[in-house]
């Protein structure tokens, strides 16, 4: 099916020269990616790195890009989508930056794509009004923090709307910085050195004349309403992505006593909250830091790197870490992985001057001098492992989290952006309702799709999950705001995708049979097919690091996995391939459906009891931290929640969507569902978060 669009796209293509630069045109009604016109800037910007890497696939090629959601003003939406190829694995990487940079991207240009180098000190790429750009230079910010450079260019501009990196910018795991205050960074994959590649310290968009006010369109008021009423975007605002260190705890993967005091240690430093444009629940949260008082941005997966495996259990002390590396312009989890296994080795008697673990004097010293040029961790964690003859989980050079929930797992593995679990992935996994997940996913899942550690079914959740995220991220979209939405019941995939799916695509398939979700899912895989071409010409990849291998090899993972991706494509833009793909489902063979098993009613019969629940978040506000309740026992978990909301109506948001249970329950380290046996004296850890962040 032809979905050609006849919509120009905007983009402003520049050729760094030494001291100049200069617009090239970029030929996209000829091009192979004609059919992508009407898509968005995420999808035209890919389909230029694709374009330009076959060329030349060494050259520094990157990418800014803005969703259509961002020019219109849509509530969450104001990121920019940074691409290009990753000085750490040598293949495609991609992230997103919020603030003033969408915004002001989206005012002038759908993609903003950059070649060639700058050559001279602190060079600064000036975008003004009407694509007109230049090159200034500043040498002394060579040596200044992100924050820095932000706040002297902010003064001297005008605007916040800056790109800029750190000292560390020569650093394989190097980060981009925004300029906001605190900054906001995107590291995976050292995207920051890639910048360092093309000769620039800091790209700067400059404020227009008049200012352009972006006014939203008339569905974006409805779709703030809608927001709200998620409780887990709710409770992500509330926990500011700390909850998961509470997720993870009642997981039995972290000690729970450590983890209340690392929360209520945050929750007690924090002095604001941070949000993109318009939206209704900003999940950023802002501290400062105990010396400068420079306001400071923490969240969860930064602060897990540095914090217990390094043997802090100050949250202060992982706090002044963050500062370092966000100094630095360094990816905090890369350095973290660094910094451990820096540990290992001086704990082994194998490297000089070795910091000490616990010791945070001794670890920000470390951060410092991995700056030096002989440094063995330069490269990242897997170069400085096979320095010392080491195996380490890696995948293309950059480090992965293992985890117990096997979709994240596979997810990081198969990702075309890089090996981070694509932000919101495993979400339908935790959502431990079968049909609730059959019900957004579409179509029939194998017995034990539904438990995080059971590998039936991940590879056809992942990818799922896969298509929608990067659709959602291509939009401009919040992918934490979309998953509240669907994983609470607001939204059904249909109604998000009215929302937030382009205009031009959607007026291109009027009456043909396909519904507005099977739409956004599509663009989802036209943009998980481009960005697997991208890395064919890079070399190609592994989808199975040589340590994981035995565990992704099983029946659900891997082999599903292939199984569904490996249907056949048609042209660029054709959207045929995930129509294919959902098609491959129906043949998969599985493991046999087990279904939930009714556990058995134990002696004694049911009698007075007490059940005692570990809560947070809004939750907490009506039930208290812990609370006791009183009932009839054994029951099942569904009774005992509802005869919980009977007695505290106020508690029925935060734990039934529709009568279906939307927390997770823990007992002991084991996921209960609907129908498992609640026992008197049992203690429940009740989850409500979306995970990634």
């Amino acid at each position: 099916m032809n979905s050609h669009v006849e919509v120009p796209p905007r983009s402003i293509v520049l050729l760094l020269e030494g001291s100049r630069v200069q617009s090239t045109p970029w030929d996209f009604a000829g091009s192979d990616f004609a059919g992508l016109a009407g898509w968005g800037g995420v999808a035209l910007g890919t389909a230029w790195l694709l374009e330009r890497l076959r060329v030349a696939p060494d050259d520094p090629a990157l990418v800014l890009a803005v969703g259509e959601c961002v020019v219109r003003g849509v509530p969450t939406a104001a990121r920019a989508t940074v691409m290009g190829r990753a000085p750490l694995s040598g293949l495609f990487a991609a992230g997103q930056l919020g603030g003033e940079l969408g915004v002001a991207l989206a005012g002038r240009a759908d993609v903003l794509a950059l070649r060639g180098k700058a050559v001279g000190r602190g060079a600064i790429l000036c975008l003004g009004e009407g694509g007109r750009a230049r090159l200034e230079f500043e040498p002394e910010l060579e040596e200044l923090s992100p924050g820095e450079i932000g706040g002297r260019l902010a003064e001297r501009f005008g605007t916040r709307a800056i790109l800029c990196t750190g000292p560390g910018s020569s650093l394989a795991f190097a980060s981009l910085a925004a300029g906001e205050d605190p900054p906001s960074f995107v590291g995976r994959g050292g995207l920051g050195r890639l910048f360092h590649r093309l000769g620039l310290k800091a790209l700067v968009l400059e404020p227009e004349s008049p200012a352009r006010d972006v006014e939203p369109d008339p569905v974006a008021v409805e779709l703030s309403r809608h927001l709200v009423r998620s409780p887990r975007a709710v409770a992500r605002a509330m926990g500011g992505t700390f909850e998961l260190f509470e997720a993870k705890a009642a997981r039995g993967e972290e000690d729970p006593e450590r983890v209340h005091e690392v929360v209520a240690r945050a929750e007690a430093r924090r002095v604001d909250r941070k949000g993109c444009r318009g939206c209704p629940t900003p999940c950023g949260w802002v501290f400062e830091q105990d010396e400068t008082r420079r306001r400071q941005g923490a969240r969860f997966s930064a602060a897990e790197a540095l914090g217990s495996a390094l043997g802090l259990d100050d949250f202060d002390a992982t706090l002044a870490l963050l500062a370092r590396c966000d100094a630095l312009g360094i990816d905090a989890r890369e350095a973290g992985t660094i910094l451990k296994l820096a540990l290992e080795l001086g704990e082994a008697g194998r490297l000089d001057d070795a910091p000490r673990r616990g010791d945070r004097a001794s670890l920000e010293s470390a951060l410092t001098g991995l700056l030096a040029r002989e440094h063995p961790a330069r490269e990242g964690a897997g170069a400085f492992a096979s320095a010392f003859g080491l195996a380490h989980e890696t995948h293309h050079g950059q480090s992965l989290r293992v985890e117990s929930n096997l979709a994240s797992l596979l997810g990081q593995c198969v990702s075309g952006g890089g090996v981070d679990p694509m932000r919101s992935l495993p979400f339908l996994a935790e959502l431990g309702d079968r049909e609730a997940m059959e019900e957004l996913i579409g179509l029939p899942l194998p017995g034990g799709a539904e438990d995080p550690r059971d590998p039936a079914g991940k590879g056809r959740i992942v990818v799922w999950s896969e298509n929608l995220i990067q659709a959602i991220d291509a939009t401009g979209f919040c992918a934490f705001s979309a998953v509240g939405l669907l994983a609470d019941g607001v939204l059904s995939l249909d109604a998000l995708a009215r929302f937030i799916l382009p205009r031009a695509m959607l007026a291109a398939h009027p009456g043909e049979g396909r519904s507005e979700g099977e739409l956004l899912l599509a663009l989802g895989q036209e943009l998980v097919a481009m960005r697997a071409e991208i890395d064919a010409h890079l070399g190609g990849r592994s989808d199975a690091p040589p340590g994981l291998r035995e565990e992704l090899e099983v029946p659900g993972m891997l082999p599903e996995y292939r199984s569904v991706r490996s249907s056949a494509r048609g042209a660029w833009g054709s959207l045929g391939g995930w129509i294919e793909e959902v098609a491959s489902w129906r043949g998969l063979s599985g493991p046999e459906d087990r279904g939930i098993v009714e556990e058995p009613l134990a002696e004694p019969r049911p009698a007075p009891g007490k059940v005692f629940l570990a809560v947070g978040g809004g939750l907490a506000d009506v039930l208290g931290r812990d609370h006791t309740l009183a009932t009839t026992l054994p029951r099942t978990l569904e009774e005992v929640v509802h005869e919980l909301v009977e007695r505290h109506p106020r508690a029925g948001r935060w734990l039934l969507s529709d009568k279906r249970l939307l927390p997770a329950f823990w007992r002991g380290g084991e996921r209960l569902h609907a129908r498992s046996r609640v026992r008197d004296g049992d203690r429940l850890e009740v989850v409500l978060a979306i995970s990634g962040g």
